[in-house]
């Protein structure tokens, strides 16, 4: 047995066991963190393995000695460290269901818990602040079809800066937000659909698109006490992930005015590759490889200091154009044979940990990252489903997906940074109004109530 197949050996009974105690004893649902780390394991590791299993290439493999390839040594070391932050996750995740439980027992006895219910009247008052500069900028500042191509602008100047082109998503968080209060009504749904076409046509940053349709499907779920999705939607979801690929593609054939054969071809091109494990993207364990060997290689680890540069993040680079990036350390470690940082790859939170803390990071990181977001979990759930904690912890949950892939920073960039008008909308709520309510002893979405109807929605 080679070290792949050893490798995938090992993941299947790490998986297996994951999945079956989670479902005894985790109390997971569909927002968990831990299913959603599960889906993020499999699509990467398991997928990955069972594709170089079947003769798939590994990163900078087919450059001859170009590039120094990743070899089978350090996909097994990879794989194994991402077998063991799936344990710890299970381990953080079934901790904090023990500790929920155990304190919703003691709390039976005790007066009925205060939550902060969402204001209809701040949630307009953030929808109309923000979404009209959001649209103006949108108009402005995108790839629009039927006109001109859209130059971007550099990101030293302040018409290439984030904190000119960020408010371009407002347009869409505002909907999120109506979406969430009233629900998939018609009004509602149609200009989210033009806006997530808006977003495919530029042909770059497909969070864009993808986080608000894992958002959308959490509230549909929601909003109708469903622990699971149904097999219908499931597969909805399974067909969202294979366009996930060539999202990037199709947006830049359209704006070079392709015809739709052509994008068709492309697009199934790209899927083709993804079905056989070839697919740049689905490189991301050998790029946690290749991380895990440059920072052996480079002596010693950063202790923390990839955080840091969270302290400048809200300083724009055209006042400040050496401010550290949040990928710095990307490019101290990368080397002229693996030119990680040049190609935009990325390390995972786990190849973040060992680059900070080496193997106590690979240990504790992902113990305490499963146990805060799951405590997280049980007490939004046990709130009503228009609480502010309810509200919160959708917010963050569907940007976990990104935040195993690229790193614990962005825990911050993708929630308080990209989702902006939403956070100031719940710190809006640090006072009234509030709600009353008994806590529950039970979390799980299905004994959760649901969200109140309102005439005219779904």
């Amino acid at each position: 047995m080679n070290d792949v197949a050893f490798a995938l050996a090992v993941d299947l009974v790490t998986v297996t066991l994951a999945i079956a105690v989670l479902l005894r004893r985790g109390r997971i649902g569909h927002s968990h963190p831990a299913t959603i780390y599960l889906f993020f394991h499999l699509m990467v590791v398991t997928m990955r393995l069972l594709a170089l299993t079947t003769g798939a290439p590994t990163l900078f493999s087919g450059w001859g000695s170009r590039y120094s390839a990743v070899d089978e040594g350090e996909i097994l070391r990879a794989a194994l460290i991402a077998d063991l932050g799936l344990v710890m996750v299970t381990l953080g995740s079934l901790k904090a269901a023990a500790d929920d439980a155990a304190l919703a027992a003691r709390r039976r006895t005790r007066a009925a818990a205060v939550v902060r219910m969402l204001s209809i009247r701040k949630l307009w008052w953030v929808v109309a602040l923000t979404v009209p500069p959001g649209v103006f900028l949108l108009m402005n500042f995108t790839a629009l079809p039927g006109m001109e191509p859209f130059v971007r602008a550099d990101s030293r100047d302040w018409s290439g800066s984030s904190w000119v082109l960020m408010p371009r998503t407002w347009p869409g968080l505002g909907l999120l937000a109506l979406i969430y209060w009233y629900g998939f009504a018609w009004w509602l749904v149609g200009p989210m659909g033009l806006y997530l076409l808006l977003m495919v046509y530029q042909g770059v940053h497909r969070f864009r698109v993808v986080l608000p349709i894992l958002l959308m499907v959490q509230i549909y779920l929601d909003r109708r006490r469903m622990r699971w999705p149904s097999a219908k939607l499931a597969a909805m979801l399974g067909a969202a992930v294979l366009l996930f690929y060539p999202l990037k593609t199709i947006g830049q054939l359209l704006q070079q005015g392709e015809s739709s054969a052509t994008i068709v071809s492309r697009s199934t091109e790209i899927v083709t590759n993804v079905l056989g494990g070839k697919a740049p993207d689905q490189m991301i364990l050998d790029q946690l490889a290749s991380g895990l060997t440059l920072v052996d290689d480079y002596g010693s680890f950063h202790l923390g200091k990839t955080y840091l540069a969270l302290l400048t993040l809200p300083v724009p680079r055209p006042l400040w154009e050496d401010k550290p990036g949040l990928a710095d350390h990307l490019d101290v470690l990368s080397i002229e044979k693996r030119p990680m940082a040049q190609w935009g790859m990325v390390l995972t939170y786990l190849g973040e940990a060992y680059v900070n803390f080496g193997n106590a990071g690979v240990l504790l990181v992902p113990a305490l990252l499963g146990y805060a977001l799951s405590r997280f979990y049980f007490i939004a759930y046990r709130a009503p489903y228009r609480s502010v904690l309810r509200f919160a912890y959708l917010l963050t949950a569907c940007s976990l997906i990104q935040v195993y892939r690229d790193g614990l920073v962005s825990l911050v960039v993708f929630t308080m940074v990209n989702m902006m008008p939403l956070v100031f909308l719940i710190l809006l709520h640090r006072k009234k109004p509030r709600l009353r309510a008994r806590a529950r002893a039970v979390v799980p979405p299905r004994l959760v109530a649901p969200a109140p109807r309102i005439a005219g929605t779904a």
